[in-house]
């Protein structure tokens, strides 16, 4: 099974089909820009873009710690010591923002368990992230940090799970381009049926 690529540029090499810019745009680097803050405005804009993603029953069941490394230090050091010091810490340190994302298992409405919670908080972090891109900041969710020491040092109600932390900040000048993959279309999408990829002919009876 093989790969497509699609470079940082935004030219499909493969399966050349059209689709919105961002998509292309949006990619999760690690070379940050240390003497670039992200302004306070387009923080609010990645809010508001995260604020209108549709819910379940329009339950929202997302919250979004903003920790901002010059505005709040202090909850900025706790999300950076709860990433992995010989791996995660070593790139997301010149990064200004990071962004706790934490899901609510129980509805507003009645407090039921809500099965949906982490795919409408998913689908929040992707809303925030899409509009980075169009401010032309870049982003990196990271899905393996202490979720233990997030839970513990904001004092998450027990209904409340962080699902991941969202790195944000200006993409470096002399950041090193790398080509992006994706599975082909047929591995992941089926049409009519299961495992008849979009790309073949379902067989006639």
């Amino acid at each position: 099974m093989f790969l497509f690529t699609l470079n940082l540029c935004g030219a499909l090499q493969a399966d050349d089909v059209p689709v919105s810019e961002i998509f292309l745009k949006r990619h999760s680097g690690k070379s940050f820009d240390p003497s670039r803050n992200v302004p306070m405005e387009h923080v609010m804009a990645l809010v508001e873009a995260a604020r209108w993603t549709p819910s379940s029953h329009n339950d929202q069941p997302w919250n979004f710690i903003i920790c901002e490394r010059s505005l709040t230090p202090e909850a900025y050091q706790k999300v950076f010591g709860s990433l992995k010091a010989e791996t995660q810490q070593k790139w997301a340190v010149n990064a200004p923002l990071l962004i706790v994302v934490v899901s609510r298992s129980k509805d507003l409405y009645k407090g039921n368990f809500n099965p949906w919670h982490a795919y409408d908080t998913g689908a929040a972090a992707m809303s925030l992230s899409l509009q980075a891109a169009d401010l032309n900041l870049m982003t990196h969710q990271i899905g393996g940090f202490n979720k233990q020491m997030i839970v513990e040092e904001f004092h998450l109600p027990e209904d409340c799970q962080p699902q991941t932390i969202i790195v944000v900040g200006y993409e470096s000048a002399d950041a090193d381009v790398y080509p992006r993959e994706r599975r082909p279309k047929e591995a992941n999408f089926f049409l009519g049926q299961w495992g008849v990829g979009l790309n073949d002919t379902p067989a006639s009876d």
